[in-house]
């Protein structure tokens, strides 16, 4: 596998045998180590929201690796297919997203952890089952939206997830939200905690999905000031716990 980084764009590029990869790199200011984060968009697509969420952890200390998952699936927003989605595919392409990050000299390979937004809280529940990950943040998390087929959910098992869980995880999600409903995170964390596994799972009242997309609900009707804050101070705390 190899792995460049363009200095003065901030891309990072990555290939694994005929697989391409690219995505946006953000570090702190100093020679590091560093512990690091890969940020996952959700089915909307690698999005300013992920890329500014990249920068505030820069901000605090930590490298973020924003990538693109679709593109390497061939894949884009509008021809995304859940039934035919790659599932596992780009379960492969982000373990290799954190080789990648692990390979970086001012990272602390130790120190390495997952956050996803939507369909992305998704795949980093499931690298959270990976031994080199070590803290996993979920925003509203799930990728088969309501009502939810048997088919869809059984393909992107939770329970699989839950049961094969080595990372802490902090779940935060709004009990409003028609998208993912709160009943399924909650059963999430119902899986994870009767296997025994670290978890958190943080509903914010009256909040739906997507709460902290924008800036304001002019943009999205959805977005929620206060609740953005809390989830972004929970999230600090949460991985000053367990990546420093």
């Amino acid at each position: 596998m190899t792995c460049t980084e363009d200095t003065a764009s901030g891309n990072l590029k990555y290939q694994s045998g005929a697989r391409s990869y690219s995505g946006k790199l953000f570090h702190p200011v100093g020679s590091g180590p560093f512990p690091a984060m890969l940020v996952l968009h959700s089915s909307i697509g690698l999005d300013d929201h992920e890329l500014a969420y990249g920068r505030w952890l820069a901000d605090q200390g930590f490298v973020a690796l924003a990538t693109d998952y679709f593109a390497p699936a061939g894949v884009t927003p509008a021809t995304l297919a859940l039934t035919i989605f790659p599932v596992d595919a780009v379960r492969e392409d982000l373990a290799r997203a954190i080789d990648c990050l692990r390979s970086l000299a001012y990272v602390d390979k130790t120190r390495v952890g997952a956050v996803g937004f939507s369909m992305g809280g998704y795949f980093a529940m499931a690298l959270g089952t990976r031994e080199d990950v070590r803290a996993v943040i979920a925003y509203y998390a799930g990728v088969c939206d309501a009502p939810a087929s048997e088919a869809c959910l059984t393909r992107y098992s939770m329970a699989t997830v839950a049961a094969q869980m080595r990372a802490p995880v902090l779940l935060l999600h709004g009990n409003a939200d028609s998208t993912v409903p709160f009943a399924f995170i909650r059963a999430t964390q119902d899986l994870l905690m009767a296997a025994g596994k670290n978890s958190q799972l943080v509903p914010y009242p009256g909040v739906r999905h997507g709460f902290d997309f924008g800036t304001s609900r002019a943009g999205n009707p959805n977005y929620d000031a206060q609740a953005t804050a809390d989830a972004q101070a929970r999230s600090l705390a949460f991985l000053k716990t367990t990546l420093r």
